[in-house]
């Protein structure tokens, strides 16, 4: 699924993408840090086979909820160790805990 339009919408806060056969993370990472999201679902997409993906959606993002999840303090510490034990270079965003 090409989900690259939707970066054009600006005021877009609540995305799911439930069972949309999202195979390439990197570009689905690509949309999601060009829109100011609140809340993301993705479950039950091949993508959300992948460990890290929530810790790097964290990382890159201001997104405050993830699949139904609010995102807290201990998951951004969890991203962050994520990133630096897997020697990844961590973005430069701002925590947003609400």
């Amino acid at each position: 699924m090409d989900i690259d339009p939707l970066k054009n919408l600006k005021n877009l806060k609540v995305l799911s993408v439930f069972h949309n056969e999202i195979f390439h993370f990197e570009s689905f990472l690509g949309v999601l840090t060009q829109i100011d999201l609140e809340e993301l679902s993705y479950d039950a997409n091949p993508i959300a086979r992948d460990f890290g993906i929530k810790y790097k959606i964290i990382m890159n993002t201001k997104i405050q909820m993830i699949d139904e999840d609010k995102v807290s303090e201990l998951d951004y510490e969890l991203a962050e160790n994520y990133y630096k034990n897997h020697n990844l270079e961590l973005p430069k965003t701002e925590v947003v805990l609400v």
